[in-house]
């Protein structure tokens, strides 16, 4: 053990915003130049974004780096904002690894579920669904109905308004589903392990 614990105790959530910072600095300082054989015609952020009809592409590493690209500046603070937040304090209870699990499995598993069930050429990009997945299980361990029911109508609203494809909006949803049914399933096991 370390005699000072400041240093050991370091947070996910912390590197993981710092890690959406650069990244969004690089894509845009270098989204038109000529890095990595990407051309002027496809930047930087198409190549990293999923894209539903191209799973496999970038030999299915986009599943992973559309997790840390983002379209715009707006873009960016809604989710680091949001990220943040819940990140803090749902890292706090689930712990390092499952945190991780938790908001890396949630953006790969709906990404692949929404190549299978929505036809047509989407991309996505951005840390909204572990985001999403974050605050939905929060919400749900803590009993913030009232929250939990204001988040989804915003969740579901807000792309609706702004024009967002349905890719967007059923992603989000399904996002919400799979922060809720694990921390559904961790309460349960948690009560079996007791009794």
């Amino acid at each position: 053990m370390f005699k000072d614990q400041r240093f050991y105790h370091f947070r996910i959530t912390i590197i993981l915003l710092i890690l959406f910072l650069i990244s969004f600095v690089l894509a845009h300082l270098i989204q038109d130049s000529h890095l990595f054989g990407f051309t002027n015609s496809d930047g930087v952020k198409e190549n990293l974004s999923f894209n539903s009809s191209n799973v496999l592409g970038l030999f299915g590493l986009t599943l992973f780096t559309s997790f840390f690209i983002h379209f715009n500046l707006s873009h960016f603070l809604q989710n680091i904002i949001f990220f943040g937040w819940f990140g803090v304090l749902t890292e706090k209870k689930l712990g390092r690894v499952n945190f991780l699990l938790l908001i890396l499995s949630t953006h790969v598993i709906t990404l692949l579920l929404m190549a299978v069930f929505i036809k047509g050429n989407h991309y996505f990009l951005g840390s909204s669904l572990g985001a999403v997945s974050l605050f939905s299980y929060y919400t749900y361990i803590n009993k913030k109905w009232g929250l939990l029911a204001a988040g989804i109508s915003v969740l579901i609203l807000y792309p609706l308004l702004i024009g967002s494809d349905k890719f967007s909006i059923y992603s989000h949803g399904v996002s919400i589903l799979i922060g809720l049914l694990i921390s559904f399933s961790t309460q349960k096991f948690r009560r079996f392990k007791k009794s």
